[in-house]
């Protein structure tokens, strides 16, 4: 109904809307101001769920897709940059983070042209990349390797110390987070280009590909179910229930 319509935010540019996420903690200035990001992308990268992630207190936006390799991290009160990290060889090209520790602390991934992977410590405490806050350098806790081309989606599962990660051309993977390379997950033949990827902490990946193909995989690489929608899936896949 139009009365239960609290705001409607329409943006300048007419441009599509790619991802929504809420605030819904107590912040003094919630409301006070719109607040936006200014800085520009490359102008290479098409935007979707994968180029933003939220920390788990939502006071923060990570965000890739930049043209100067970097992935930046804002304040979602102010709007304000409050840190950029270097780490690939080229445009970074999605991010996911994993489940949060007591006190704010995950695991974010970053995938990349390079068609590396870096794993990165979120400090909760200090809200920044790294565990040494005010270094002016931010190592990544590892360099993830195996696709051949742009890292196009990825998903980090803390609770069972695995990475999964799909690329534009070739098989998804699974990594150890100390980097090992463990398995490959082969689709059906019809299972192209990998668009998004939704790890559960009960060990079973969901990936979606391009023409709405759906494969439902174990974390040991076996198929268990594939399924086809015709609609256009373009948001990030929530936990899902067998």
């Amino acid at each position: 109904m139009q009365q239960d319509v609290i705001m409607v935010l329409k943006f300048p540019s007419n441009s599509p809307v790619t991802h929504v996420a809420a605030n819904t903690q107590p912040a003094s200035n919630v409301g006070s101001h719109r607040r936006q990001i200014s800085d520009l992308l490359d102008q290479s990268i098409q935007i979707s769920s994968q180029c933003f992630v939220i920390t788990a207190d939502n006071r923060f936006i990570l965000l890739c897709g930049f043209w100067d390799k970097s992935f930046r991290v804002y304040s979602t009160d102010t709007g304000k940059l409050t840190q950029i990290v270097f780490g690939h060889r080229d445009v970074v090209t999605c991010l996911a983070r994993s489940e949060s520790y007591i006190g704010g602390d995950c695991y974010v991934l970053t995938g990349s042209r390079d068609a590396t992977l870096l794993l990165w410590y979120w400090n909760g405490k200090h809200s920044s990349i790294g565990e040494s806050p005010g270094t002016e350098f931010t190592t990544p806790r590892a360099i993830l390797t195996g696709h051949d081309c742009e890292v196009t989606c990825v998903s980090v599962c803390a609770e069972l110390g695995l990475v999964i990660s799909g690329c534009k051309e070739g098989p998804c993977l699974i990594h150890s987070m100390n980097g090992d390379l463990l398995r490959t997950l082969e689709a059906t033949e019809n299972c192209l280009r990998p668009r998004l990827i939704q790890s559960s902490t009960e060990g079973h990946c969901m990936i979606y590909y391009d023409k709405g193909q759906f494969c439902l995989f174990s974390v040991n690489g076996k198929l268990l179910r594939h399924m086809q929608v015709e609609d256009s899936i373009k948001v990030r896949i929530f936990p899902f229930l067998l």
